[in-house]
């Protein structure tokens, strides 16, 4: 958020009006440091990529049927394993179990379609809420902001 109104307010500087150079100069490089240490915990808005065929299988499957009530056992019976060893899989590749992966996943597509716009409610059925509630928990947790905050920061 902090970001982003510096950013807002650089554009001040655009066109024909130049800044002093010492207030500038202060002003971009506490945001270049911003930038840098965002960038360091960016992973939170992040997904890790699948290495394997069958991992990427299972991903993917995930992202497509996302408004659905996806289970682990039926991720695991699309590539023909058991529960345990998909995770196994899982961690092993990319670090997380497919339930951290399913919310950081849901939570992702959450911001983007409230950005672009979409109603609390059509976000947390689209992403696999039924229950207002959760969904608004769950935002709120990974992005300390409720939905409705964070839609507004868009308008």
């Amino acid at each position: 958020l902090l970001i982003r109104e510096m950013i807002k307010h650089s554009l001040r500087w655009s066109g024909d009006r130049k800044p002093d150079n010492i207030n500038a100069d202060r002003f971009f490089l506490t945001l270049m440091d911003l930038c840098l240490e965002q960038m360091q915990i960016s992973d939170l808005f992040t997904l890790p990529k699948a290495q394997s065929p069958e991992i990427e299988k299972v991903l993917q499957y995930t992202t497509e049927n996302l408004s659905t009530d996806l289970s682990l056992e039926d991720a695991a019976n699309l590539i023909a394993v058991s529960p345990r060893t998909l995770t196994r899989h899982l961690q092993s590749e990319i670090h997380m179990t497919w339930g951290q992966y399913l919310k950081q996943l849901r939570m992702l597509k959450a911001m983007d379609y409230l950005a672009d716009g979409m109603t609390v409610t059509e976000t947390a059925l689209e992403v696999g809420y039924g229950n207002m509630s959760a969904f608004s928990t769950a935002f709120s947790s990974f992005t300390d902001l409720t939905p409705t905050q964070y839609q507004s920061q868009f308008e």
